[in-house]
């Protein structure tokens, strides 16, 4: 296939990743259950094709999209725990896959003993709510993988200092608002429930993963071609 059939392929997944993007949240909002159902897969599904045929080279991007897309099939069905917990491995296998993504846009080589750091960093924030909660397990899972879009904030402070600031800077703005996202999750389920939970998480969850996803994709693309 030549490029300018990839290119074209590209900018049709990507046209169909915002539209069914914004027919997911027009159906949260009205709240149309069954049709939101549905529709969500695909949303991670096109965006996976659409870098596919964009960053071919840079299997990690789609690959994140399709984690995306197979942790929002399991939260479908999040009432039932082992899809809960699928739903989660899912996402924290993403969030691995993101920061090994901009360790590889960096200029320089990060020591290894940082590395060896992040899971001990999950540990201590998982542990110190877990402690706050007075040993509450769902604030201890919680906090435990809310962590991981800590860690990919700091990464994102290296691609700043590395002269990558707008990649970075778009990347930290991004997953903030995924970490927004996942907070709301969170609140709708163990604190208060709104009538258009679905809506609001999923607004935010797309918006991040925007930024995220897509500054990765053009930051390889720009950076390591």
């Amino acid at each position: 296939m030549n490029e300018t059939a990839k290119f074209a392929l590209y900018i049709t997944f990507l046209v169909l990743y915002f539209v069914i993007s914004i027919v997911h949240l027009f159906l949260c909002y009205f709240r149309k259950g069954l049709a939101r159902k549905i529709t969500k897969p695909f949303i991670y599904l096109f965006l996976a094709l659409a870098l596919f045929f964009y960053a071919s080279d840079f299997p990690l991007l789609y690959v994140a999209c399709i984690l995306s897309m197979l942790g929002d099939i399991f939260m479908i069905y999040r009432k039932k725990i082992p899809m809960f917990i699928l739903a989660g491995l899912c996402f924290t296998a993403e969030h691995v896959v993101n920061i090994i993504s901009q360790v590889s846009l960096l200029s320089f080589i990060i020591p290894w003993w940082i590395f060896l750091l992040c899971p001990l960093f999950i540990v201590i924030v998982g542990l110190t709510f877990y402690t706050i909660s007075h040993k509450n397990v769902i604030v201890l899972l919680a906090a435990s993988f809310m962590s991981m879009h800590l860690l990919n904030i700091i990464f994102s402070f290296f691609l700043i200092g590395d002269r990558q600031f707008l990649y970075g800077t778009i990347i930290y703005i991004g997953y903030l608002v995924y970490l927004l996202s996942d907070y709301l999750i969170y609140h709708f389920l163990f604190v208060k429930k709104n009538k258009r939970d679905h809506f609001y998480v999923m607004l935010t969850y797309i918006i991040g993963q925007s930024m995220i996803l897509l500054s990765l994709t053009y930051a390889s693309i720009n950076i390591l071609r």
